[in-house]
């Protein structure tokens, strides 16, 4: 299962560079040499990036700017995988885009770092909350799975135990709209969570969203 995940985080790296052109700093549309450029001169102090820009540099998602994102952007660009693509349209081929977050019925804004943030509130006598991707596919009725390095607990005949705040599979429609839900509970408040959708079959093709629990 861990394997599983590792490789399909690994292709969520670059995966994501490109659906949400990251790496591409200077918004050229183009990850090139000037790219390098800037994000080392930032590294070194010399030429800061704006904060609004900052997380196109942060191409592992780990919240640092520093040599290993220069590293993974120099690997796109001698992967000859330059060019940036701006997610799903009528011209694409296979592809998912995760495009909205919702807490229940509510519709999250994404911040200039592009990460959702959702209020921890339950609603009636359980601890947990949930919330909703949205996504569509290219190709109609495609299988999608879903996966998250993060858990929550389920508490049943005295025992606890953990799953993933996302799993499982969904289909989407005839539109290739779909949607899935994830679980959360207070031991997640003040965490990011790494969501992932993928074609079940071909899980090189995967989107993936970052949402922050706020208490």
């Amino acid at each position: 299962m861990k394997k599983s995940f590792l490789i399909i985080f690994i292709l969520s790296l670059i995966a994501t560079a490109h659906s949400d052109c990251l790496g591409d700093i200077n918004q050229d549309n183009s990850i090139d040499v000037v790219d390098v450029v800037n994000v080392i001169n930032h590294i070194l102090q010399t030429d800061p990036l704006a904060s609004e820009n900052s997380y196109l540099a942060d191409m592992n998602s780990d919240q640092l700017i520093d040599i290993l994102d220069v590293i993974l952007i120099v690997a796109v660009i001698v992967e000859g995988e330059s060019e940036c693509d701006n997610g799903c349209d009528d011209s694409s081929e296979s592809c998912i885009d995760i495009h909205s977050v919702f807490k229940q019925f509510d519709a999250l804004e994404k911040d200039l770092n592009g990460y959702y943030h959702f209020s921890y509130n339950p609603t009636g006598q359980s601890e947990s909350d949930y919330g909703t991707v949205y996504y569509m596919t290219t190709d109609p009725v495609t299988r999608v799975g879903w996966s998250s390095p993060d858990s929550f607990y389920v508490y049943h005949m005295g025992q606890i135990f953990w799953e993933p705040v996302i799993n499982y599979s969904t289909y989407s429609g005839d539109d290739g709209e779909g949607q899935q839900l994830f679980y959360i509970n207070p031991t997640l408040i003040g965490d990011t969570l790494d969501i992932y959708g993928y074609y079940y079959h071909y899980p090189e093709i995967i989107d993936s969203v970052k949402v922050i629990i706020d208490d």
